[in-house]
């Protein structure tokens, strides 16, 4: 599907094809073997901090679960999270989803085979849980080939830069591979290629 979805991003973004030609085919990640209540606690925890504080923070709280027996991050009490270096707006977050998948845990079993739209209208329900929190757990998750998460900042990043030098795209016309054409943005900035 990676040769399909490249060809396909050449001829729907052409002004983009001059970046995405310099680039190896990028594979989309398959779906984690993840539970999806620590999949959501994963991304929670890295909303608004560097890959590297997020990487840091999700072993801490992995290793104290771990190390108490527990599944899920989720099930570690206040004083832990905090501990591991959670704020007390992602420990309600990652407590709120808990509290639901304990009541039905079908909702929370169901996410990963969601459409994006589905799964972002029930993930957006929780107190702190954003679009692009949806839109990130849809993609690195659960593998979903067409999601585009336009209020990433990075994603703004490159975009803003991309139309500075005449380079416009529209993201709907990517579909269905709106995935990928995220993963090359991402590559494009990371990359320096403009």
């Amino acid at each position: 599907m990676s040769y399909k979805a490249r060809s396909h991003l050449l001829k729907a973004c052409r002004q983009l094809s001059p970046f995405i030609e310099k680039l190896p085919v990028i594979k989309l990640q398959k779906k984690k073997s993840i539970h999806p209540v620590n999949a959501i606690s994963e991304v929670v925890i890295g909303q608004m901090l560097s890959r590297d504080a997020a990487r840091s923070i999700r072993n801490r709280a992995y290793n104290l679960s771990e190390s108490k027996g527990y599944d899920y991050i989720a099930n570690l009490s206040i004083e832990d999270l905090r501990a591991a270096g959670l704020s007390g707006g992602k420990i309600k977050t990652i407590k709120l989803v808990l509290d639901a998948f304990k009541k039905d845990p079908q909702r929370i079993n169901q996410w990963p085979i969601l459409t994006y739209e589905e799964l972002r209208t029930d993930v957006s329900s929780f107190w702190g849980i954003s679009d692009w929190t949806a839109s990130i757990l849809s993609l690195f998750y659960f593998g979903n080939p067409d999601v585009f998460p336009s209020k990433d900042g990075s994603i703004i990043r490159v975009t803003k830069k991309l139309e500075e030098i005449g380079a416009f795209f529209n993201a709907d016309e990517a579909r269905p591979y709106r995935s990928y054409l995220a993963l090359y943005l991402w590559s494009i900035l990371d990359n320096e290629i403009i």
